[in-house]
């Protein structure tokens, strides 16, 4: 048996957060607590973390011993992601939107249902991550970004988010044949998906972006 961090739902809110301890317990559990213990309720953090933790909690667990293609853990992906978001977008993101970046791999690459998502973590969050998430039995690529490109602002900016970090790692495969692929890809798809962001500021600031890393994957 393992040790996971333990994390409940608020009976009033609906809102997950964790605990900072660890404790046992079994992931499908689906604790309901009153809202005296909320901190969302309570307006303080004092012994939980927010939602993000236990997104970040529940992820970590998720990809488990997943690596990325180069060696690195699989959950240092989303985990980057996010905080690209939060630091580096010029726009403030809500903990929503956050927390969906946290888990936008998380059904195209474990066994985690939507359903569990929404249970967890609210239906806005489910749904972006639905949206993000290729359909494994049908390669599709251009219906799947084309998708993302009909979509809200907020799955745009993610998976903008999402290929900058990628952009930023894919050398580390040492496979001139995928990133010259990945380039194109993007390009292709993901350009276009930045161009019909309504943003400006948004809008050339992922295009610049993205732009910097193709330059330097190209020179």
């Amino acid at each position: 048996m393992k040790s996971y961090p333990k994390y409940f739902k608020c009976s009033k809110c609906k809102k997950a957060f964790a605990t900072r301890k660890w404790s046992w317990w079994l992931p499908d559990d689906d604790d309901l607590v009153c809202e005296d213990k909320c901190p969302y309720c309570k307006g303080s953090s004092d012994q939980t973390a927010s939602i993000l933790d236990a997104a970040m909690d529940f992820m970590k667990f998720r990809h488990g011993s997943q690596t990325r293609s180069h060696g690195t853990p699989y959950w240092t992906h989303p985990a980057a992601v996010s905080v690209i978001m939060q630091n580096e977008c010029p726009v403030k993101q809500s903990e929503e939107v956050i927390t969906s970046a946290l888990l936008h791999d998380i059904l195209e690459d474990t066994d985690t249902e939507v359903d569990e998502i929404n249970d967890k973590f609210g239906e806005k969050i489910a749904s972006i991550v639905k949206t993000l998430t290729k359909n494994k039995e049908i390669s599709d690529t251009k219906n799947y970004f084309k998708g993302i490109k009909s979509s809200s602002i907020e799955a745009k900016i993610i998976k903008t988010c999402d290929r900058i970090h990628n952009l930023r790692e894919i050398h580390l495969t040492n496979d001139e044949k995928r990133i010259k692929k990945y380039i194109l890809e993007t390009e292709e798809y993901i350009i276009p998906i930045i161009n019909s962001m309504k943003d400006e500021n948004l809008r050339e600031w992922a295009k610049k972006l993205i732009l910097i890393e193709i330059k330097r994957l190209n020179s």
